[in-house]
């Protein structure tokens, strides 16, 4: 499993399939097909193994005798998450998928392991099942907010090249360039867009040169702001679940 997970890191989910993970292991193929029947099911146990290395992550254990446990205890998680989708940039995005609309758990907590480990430490730390459940709707959301642009599908599209012409063709003369929207290798996005995002910026394919309000905001949304968005959106939701100390419980029933 550790072979197939660095594959799909290493080159995207897409890439994964029995054929070349036999190949990568250099064993037959009868051979994998003892441990698993198809390729969905390979990739469920990648899944698993996240999950897995979430929940024994000694880290997620918030510090005691602070007086402020539940913010300990989601900072923790949350950077636990984090540090998560970074060691395993091509893995982390099966925890995106799907949701159990029986059992309203939601992505990137939507495994029973991983969501029973977080709504225990909650109500560890004395919240109802109500302000769990709210907490728990906003902390994914804020998860999947912060989480799926690095992990985000590649998207080749022609870039406009400034002062290589408007043609649409491919090909050295065509005045256009393709690259790939997620900035980074395998489908990974990288915090650094490639010097044609940064220097003309896409939309649909086309130049920023069109757009003036584009062009005005252009050189502060091509960096690096990953980390700040990413500290400033958790104390957003930290500053939500704080409020519920006043809140009802019949108020806590409202989505958020």
């Amino acid at each position: 499993m550790r072979s197939a997970a660095a594959l799909v890191d290493q080159h995207g989910v897409d890439h994964l399939t029995m054929r070349r993970l036999v190949a990568e292991l250099g064993v037959a193929a009868m051979s994998l097909y003892r441990y698993v029947t198809n390729r969905e099911e390979l990739l469920q146990a990648i899944a698993d193994r996240l999950v897995e290395e979430l929940t024994q992550d000694s880290t997620l254990a918030p510090a005691q005798g602070k007086g402020k446990e539940w913010e300990d205890f989601l900072s923790c998680w949350a950077h636990g998450m984090r540090r998560l989708s970074l060691a395993h940039p091509g893995a982390f995005g099966l925890l995106l998928m799907g949701r159990d609309q029986a059992s309203g758990l939601r992505p990137p907590l939507g495994s029973p392991r991983a969501a029973e480990a977080f709504f225990a430490g909650l109500l560890a730390q004395g919240f109802t099942p109500e302000q769990a459940a709210a907490t728990y709707r906003w902390f994914t959301s804020f998860l999947v907010g912060q989480l799926a642009w690095p992990v985000s599908v590649p998207v080749s599209v022609p870039i406009p090249v400034p002062g290589s012409g408007s043609g649409s063709g491919s090909g050295s003369g065509s005045g256009s360039k393709v690259a790939d929207l997620a900035g980074g290798p395998h489908g990974v996005a990288s915090p650094h867009p490639p010097p044609e995002l940064a220097a003309v910026g896409v939309t649909g394919g086309e130049s920023v040169c069109h757009f003036p309000a584009l062009q005005q905001v252009q050189s502060v949304v091509t960096g690096d702001h990953a980390t700040a968005d990413f500290e400033a959106a958790l104390a957003g939701v930290l500053e939500r679940v704080r409020r519920l100390e006043l809140a009802a419980p019949a108020a806590l029933q409202v989505t958020g």
